[in-house]
């Protein structure tokens, strides 16, 4: 609403990025200028269908409950977590990691995470990663590895390391993390 109120005539929104909804294109503004738009006849072909409208109802929703909104939205949760909490979910994570075989690197770093780049391109967020990287293997064959593992792990490689960073990862997701890594590094074993 602060670009509304500051005079903008039309602001378009990201229903996922923005608000942690579905994927979804909002747009909000002056009245005259949303009508115009209405009746073109795209309006008709990019409309948000009954399930999106829902889900996007069912987030809205959420946010009147701002003691929990953490809880529920995944996407705010990753945006809000203070980097004490993301350093110390990281080197558990380092820990239980560093058990499953040697390690040319295993260690905690900062970063910066990005929320999205069409929501926010140039803002970067405070974050720390667990950068690790397997005795005897290159940094983007040990990134193609977990990614075809049973369960998918996506991190980012950057100075000859694989990146993970916790922003991206939740509490939820660190056992299926662990597990994918300790099945790459059997069968690099084997």
């Amino acid at each position: 609403t602060g670009s509304l109120n500051a005079g903008v005539d039309l602001v378009l929104i990201s229903g996922d990025k923005v608000i942690g909804g579905p994927q979804a294109g909002i747009i909000i503004g002056r009245k005259s200028v949303v009508s115009q738009l209405k009746r073109s006849a795209l309006a008709r072909v990019v409309r948000a269908d009954k399930l999106t409208i829902a889900a996007l109802s069912a987030t809205l929703q959420s946010y009147l409950d701002r003691e929990h909104l953490h809880q529920i939205i995944p996407t705010w949760s990753m945006l809000t977590a203070s980097v004490s909490d993301l350093r110390s979910r990281a080197e558990r994570l380092m820990h239980r990691l560093s058990v499953l075989g040697s390690w040319s690197v295993i260690e905690v770093r900062e970063c910066s995470s990005e929320a999205g780049s069409g929501t926010l391109p140039a803002v970067t967020i405070p974050s720390v990663a667990v950068c690790l990287l397997p005795t005897a293997m290159s940094a983007s064959m040990w990134a193609r590895k977990l990614r075809l593992a049973s369960v998918a792990v996506v991190g980012t490689v950057r100075q000859d390391l694989l990146w993970l960073d916790m922003r991206t990862i939740s509490d939820s997701d660190e056992e299926l993390l662990v597990n994918s890594v300790s099945e790459v590094l059997k069968q690099m074993q084997s």
